[in-house]
């Protein structure tokens, strides 16, 4: 027996967190593994980072999802959907319909981009994804899945339920992305869903960590504040900023790596695609990343068919005489 020990990389997953525009950064991470040839098996993602998840999933290279980014960011850049306006308005519209932008004008604006966004199910993508909202009717988290048995079920008191049939890509990322008092709930089934990073802004923990052995923490770090908040907008924004921060904390602590992005951006201020992306790249080339707990070794036991002295003699006789009497022939001919 021939003992072979060989270096196995262990199945990987990304988490991509919410941020806004801000989480176009975390493309630059997914740059890097795809460099250092590291395989990604699953993927999670919350609110802007169900559209970086979904791309992944869809099976896009790094530079073919660099340019969706673009192309959503300046499609939203240019709908103004997500403008700045008087606080009085902000508040009139979150009051008389739970928020200013409607989901179809968001799908609308994107859905010529790419087939992904073009009535795609869930269900085609190829690799396991997985992506939560929040129903507030009940509380619970809502989770959209292509297969669940790459993700865990909801524990103690975190407990969140999968969507119970299949769905649209879009669908299922603009759910995950209706921020309160900014964008609409989305009504699917009983539910009435919002931005999934109201309890779950990086999710983590949806990975049954049986089916996916490292699990890689994409977000963005928090801002910290030097003067105090004047409008009503900004306090809730904030307000929001904190919540999401602490619970993010709770849950990245179970990642084999995290990777929190600094970014001057704010969380819908489209338009500066290119300038966040590589604010990624720099980020990441600042950083020292040991991914030496990828890789695990793998003995391999395997039979060496010894070939005995007179086996072997016999072997060059038989040769002998072939090509002996394929010169004969060569010579009468």
């Amino acid at each position: 027996m021939e003992t072979v020990v060989k270096l196995r990389q262990k199945s990987v997953g990304i988490s991509f967190a919410g941020g806004g525009a801000k989480s176009f950064a975390e493309l630059a991470t997914y740059e890097v593994l795809l460099a250092k040839k590291i395989k990604v098996s699953a993927v999670t993602g919350t609110s802007m980072g169900s559209f970086l998840a979904a791309g992944v999933a869809y099976g896009m290279k790094p530079e073919e999802l660099e340019t969706l980014i673009l192309a959503t960011d300046k499609a939203l850049a240019e709908s103004e959907l997500f403008k700045k306006r008087p606080v009085w308005l902000t508040l009139l519209a979150a009051n008389q319909s739970n928020g200013l932008v409607m989901p179809n004008r968001l799908a609308e604006t994107v859905a010529s981009l790419h087939p992904l966004y073009q009535g795609m199910m869930l269900s085609e993508l190829s690799m396991p994804i997985a992506i939560p909202t929040v129903d507030i009717i009940s509380g619970k988290i809502v989770v959209f899945t292509n297969n669940r048995s790459y993700f865990a079920q909801g524990l103690n008191e975190q407990a969140w339920e999968f969507y119970d049939g299949d769905i649209t890509v879009l669908e299922a990322c603009l759910a995950s992305s209706a921020y309160p008092l900014m964008i609409q709930p989305m009504l699917i089934g009983d539910y009435q869903l919002v931005d999934g990073g109201v309890l779950m802004n990086s999710p983590v923990d949806l990975f049954d960590r049986q089916q996916t052995e490292y699990v890689i923490s994409l977000g963005i770090k928090r801002k910290s504040y030097e003067e105090p908040a004047l409008k009503s907008n900004e306090v809730a924004m904030r307000a929001m900023n904190f919540l999401m921060s602490q619970q993010i904390d709770r849950s990245i602590s179970s990642a084999d790596v995290v990777v929190q992005f600094e970014v001057d951006a704010t969380t819908f201020e489209f338009g500066n695609a290119k300038e966040i992306i590589m604010a990624g790249r720099q980020y990441m080339l600042g950083r020292t990343i040991d991914w030496g707990d990828l890789y695990e070794r793998e003995v391999i036991e395997s039979a060496r068919q010894e070939v005995k002295s007179d086996e072997w003699t016999a072997i060059k006789n038989r040769f002998k005489q072939w090509f002996v009497g394929k010169q004969t022939k060569s010579t009468k001919k």
